[in-house]
Order: structure tokens, then C-alpha cells, then sequence
């Protein structure tokens, strides 16, 4: 079998090729040895079918190791095999039953995927949960609840006193408006009393100098000039001077009239 020979590789399918493999690797053994053994046994059997069960059961080995590819040696002897009818080309005719039982046996395992597993209809058992954790949890969920309605409410009163903050600024800008006006009012009232403090001061000298002029002895016809168009224009004057603090000065009332306020200051 190590002379040169002409057969190539090329006849045999990659199918083929895979199941001659995967019987050399089911056997254990080198795929040379595995082909020289099927060879006797094609030959000794006169191309019987042979019983495959001590290489059936052999331990699997190493899918990577080199010794299991193919040489030149063993294509050789499976030339070989071809030509002693045993084994036959790609396109060729009908299998050896040798080659039928390895096709039958290698086909069911030929680069399939294992079966998806099967989807079971039970579920798997919740894990445990320590109810004092449960309870834990729940507490801590009323306790944000609780907060949330306290947020709430804080929020409403913070839009309350947002609004009223507006309300006292526009309150104290008007009362600004108001202090600026009673304070014009003042200044006028003030100089307006001060002219008819003027005014009466001078009245007042004028009466007293005449109240201090002599009288005469009642012999004579004539009573010289009298003093009673003076006193009249000074009540109608006091009259008004009490009408206008009446209006304008309400707490006037309660300390007496002008006249009063004025000799209360001397």
C-alpha cells in the first residue's frame, strides 16, 4: 500500500469524507488504521456487511488532534478500497453494504445540533421574602405617601404666600402714594396756618391797644371810635378758622378751638 498510486481525492464527496472522520474518531484510532481495518474486513467477508459494535463503543477522543486528519498514506489505502469495489467514487454506483451501515450509523449524528430543550410549562419557585423586610418596605411607602401629601400641602401654602407677598407689595407702594400725599397736605395746612396765625397775632395787638386806650370821664357827648366792627371780624374770622381745622384736623375737636390752642402755646 506505499507505492505511488493515481487515485485522488477529489472522487470521494466532503460528506464522505466527514462520516469516515467521525468513525475514526468514534473508534479511537487513527483514520488510516480505521480505513486498513474496514478493508480486511470488507476482504475477508467477500463484501458482507461487518459488525461495527467493538469500534461502536470505543471512547471518543479529541476532535483537534492532528493525528486524525487525513495523509497521503491513508487516502491510499482508501484508493485502494475503491478499486477492490468496496468503497465507491462520488457519482458511482450503488453503496457496499459496509459503506451502507456507516452511512446509517454516522447519519443521525453528522453536524447536528442538539434538540433545543424543551419549554417546561412550570415556572421556577419565587424566592423567599423575609416579611420583616415586606414590612420594612411597606412602612417606608406609607412614610412617602405621607410625605407626598405633606409636599402637597406645603406647595398650596407656598402659592399662598406668593400671592400674598404680591398683595402687601402692592399695599405698601399705594400707602407710599398715600404717606407722600398727606405729607404735601401737611406742609400746606402748615403754611396756611401759619399766615393766619400772622393774621391773628396782628388782630390781637390791635384789640389790645385799643382795650388799653383811656375812656373818658362820660361828660362828653362824644364816645369816640368804638371797637365793635373789630371783635366782629375777629369772631367771623375765629368762626372759620374753627371750620377749616374741623375739616381738615379732625383731632382739633378734642383740644378746644383755635383761639384756645394758640394762648395754650403762649
Amino acid at each position: 500500500m506505499s507505492g505511488p498510486s493515481p487515485w485522488s481525492v477529489k472522487g470521494i464527496a466532503l460528506q464522505e469524507r466527514e462520516l469516515v472522520k467521525q468513525a475514526a474518531r468514534r473508534a479511537g484510532v487513527p483514520i488510516g488504521a480505521w480505513l486498513t481495518q474496514r478493508i480486511r474486513e470488507a476482504a475477508q467477508n467477500g463484501g458482507r456487511q461487518t459488525e461495527r459494535a467493538p469500534f461502536a463503543e470505543a471512547p471518543e477522543q479529541d476532535v483537534s488532534a492532528g493525528r486524525f486528519g487525513f495523509g497521503p498514506g491513508q487516502w491510499r489505502q482508501a484508493e485502494q478500497a475503491i478499486q477492490a469495489g468496496h468503497l465507491a467514487p462520488q457519482g458511482g454506483p450503488a453503496l457496499t453494504p459496509w459503506r451502507t451501515g456507516l452511512v446509517d450509523n454516522q447519519r443521525p449524528n453528522y453536524h447536528e445540533a442538539p434538540p433545543p430543550p424543551a419549554v417546561t410549562a412550570s415556572r421556577a419557585a419565587a424566592p423567599s421574602v423575609d416579611p420583616r423586610r415586606l414590612n420594612d418596605l411597606e412602612q417606608r411607602v406609607t412614610e412617602l405617601r405621607a410625605r407626598d401629601g405633606e409636599l402637597t400641602a406645603l406647595r398650596k401654602k407656598l402659592a399662598m404666600t406668593v400671592g400674598l407677598d404680591t398683595k402687601i407689595a402692592d399695599l405698601a407702594e399705594r400707602l407710599d402714594a398715600l404717606a407722600q400725599r398727606i405729607e404735601a397736605l401737611d406742609t400746606r395746612l402748615e403754611a396756611r396756618s401759619s399766615a393766619m396765625d400772622s393774621r391773628v397775632e396782628t388782630l390781637t395787638d390791635s384789640l389790645r391797644a385799643l382795650e388799653e386806650r383811656p375812656v373818658g370821664d362820660g361828660s362828653d357827648t362824644d364816645s369816640g371810635p368804638t371797637t365793635a366792627p373789630i371783635e366782629r371780624a375777629v369772631m367771623r374770622l375765629s368762626e372759620r378758622l374753627q371750620r377749616v381745622e374741623e375739616i381738615t384736623l379732625p383731632s382739633a375737636n378734642s383740644g378746644g378751638g383755635f383761639f384756645s390752642r394758640l394762648f395754650r402755646r403762649r
